[in-house]
C-alpha cells in the first residue's frame, strides 16, 4: 500500500471530494481497500466482497454515527476498470465505472453535514495490518473538488484538454512588442524601441490591461509567452 502524509489540503471537512483510479481486480477473500482518510473521523472508499464499491464514513462524536452508500453494479474479476466516485455533501455518492454513471445514492444525516477533518495519513490501497489489496494498479488521484459526469468522461477518454475548456476559441487576445508604451501604464520605467527598461528602486513597473471581458461563472483557461527574457542592467528585452 501507498502512504500519504496528512496535508491541510486533504482535510475536507463538510467539502465535496473526488477519487479516481485505474485497477484490475484479482482476489476478494476480504473488503479491500482503494483509499481511505480515517482516525476518529473519517472515510473510507473499498470494494466489497459482492465486488461493489462502497463509501463509508465515521464521525467521533457520540454516539460515533457511521453510515455509507454502495454501488449498483459490480466489478468483474480479471477486467481493468477505470473508477471514479464523487462525495457530495448534502447531496450523492455517485459511482462511475469506464466514464459512466453507474449509480448515485443520496448522503443523509451525519454524512450529509459531519465534518470529516482528520490528521491522519492517507493510505491507498491497503493498510499497514488489515485489508491488503488484491490487484493490478495503474494510477490514482484524490480531487478536493466535485468532478461532473462530463469530466469523468473525459478522464476515462484520456483527453489532454480538461473538459471545462474543451471548444475554447484559442484567440490571441494582445501580441506585445514593447515598440512603444501606449497602454500601458508605468511606474519609473520606460518602454521604447523593443525594451521594457525599469528603474533602479522597488517601486519600479508596468502593466497592460488588455480589455478583454470575461463572464461571471464561466472558467478560463489563460496562457502567455514570453518569448524574451534576457534581462541586464534593468532592462527586459
Amino acid at each position: 500500500h501507498i502512504v500519504v502524509a496528512n496535508d491541510a489540503k486533504m482535510a475536507m471537512g463538510i467539502s465535496d471530494f473526488s477519487f479516481e483510479c485505474l485497477y484490475r481486480p484479482e482476489g476478494m477473500a476480504a473488503n479491500q481497500r482503494l483509499i481511505m482518510l480515517y482516525d476518529a473521523n473519517g472515510w473510507i472508499i473499498s470494494q466489497d466482497t459482492s465486488e461493489k464499491i462502497d463509501f463509508w464514513m465515521r464521525s467521533s462524536t457520540s454516539p460515533h454515527p457511521t453510515g455509507g452508500a454502495t454501488s449498483t453494479g459490480a466489478l468483474t474479476m480479471g477486467k481493468w476498470y477505470h473508477v471514479v466516485v464523487t462525495i457530495e455533501r448534502g447531496g450523492n455518492a455517485s459511482f462511475y465505472f469506464n466514464g459512466v454513471l453507474d449509480s448515485a445514492v443520496a448522503l443523509t444525516g451525519d454524512m450529509a453535514d459531519r465534518s470529516m477533518t482528520q490528521t491522519a495519513s492517507m493510505k491507498l490501497f491497503g493498510e499497514d495490518t488489515q485489508n491488503p489489496t488484491k490487484r493490478l494498479v495503474s494510477g490514482a488521484r484524490f480531487w478536493n473538488n466535485l468532478l461532473t459526469a462530463d469530466e469523468v468522461k473525459e478522464l476515462y477518454s484520456g483527453a489532454s484538454v480538461p473538459f471545462k475548456y474543451k471548444g475554447s476559441s484559442g484567440t490571441k487576445i494582445v501580441d506585445l512588442d514593447f515598440a512603444s508604451d501606449s497602454g500601458w501604464s508605468l511606474s519609473n520605467a520606460t518602454i521604447s524601441g523593443g525594451e521594457f527598461t525599469l528603474g533602479g528602486n522597488a517601486s519600479s513597473y508596468g502593466y497592460f490591461t488588455p480589455g478583454a471581458i470575461t463572464t461571471k461563472g464561466k472558467k478560463y483557461a489563460i496562457t502567455y509567452e514570453i518569448v524574451s527574457n534576457n534581462q541586464a542592467d534593468g532592462t527586459l528585452r
